[in-house]
């Protein structure tokens, strides 16, 4: 399962809200699919459910990106089978996921590693 782009986490107060997955940013690898297309499966438009329980400190600017006392800690909740899951393109998967999601994670200062000097590979 991933979840990709939920926000900036850096900026999030301590509250709940809800908020619908964006088109493609909720997808389960169900491994091959014997030519149905449907391996990947999108949860497009399901409600997440988020919790900030702590927020201290804030962004900062580069090179630093967070502040010395930054932390959040929050809690991502879902239910994958009040959706329909459906491939890359859009289509509706004759496939039912049922799975009742509850995360807790914690970022801190500690997790935003910058290294100025690294090469690019955007030039």
């Amino acid at each position: 399962m991933a979840i990709r782009d939920p926000g900036d986490f850096r900026s999030w107060q301590a509250s709940s809200w809800q908020m619908a997955a964006a088109q493609g940013s909720v997808i389960a690898d169900v491994g091959p699919s014997a030519g149905l297309g449907c391996n990947g499966l999108y949860f497009d438009g399901m409600a997440l459910t988020v919790a900030v329980e702590t927020a201290t400190g804030g962004a900062a600017p580069f090179p630093q990106v967070v502040t010395g006392d930054f932390a959040r800690t929050f809690r991502l909740d879902f239910d994958t089978s009040t959706v329909t899951p459906a491939n890359s393109r859009g289509e509706t998967c004759a496939t039912s996921v049922s799975a009742q999601v509850s995360v807790h994670l914690t970022q801190t200062a500690a997790d935003y590693v910058v290294f100025p000097n690294a090469s690019c590979g955007c030039e």
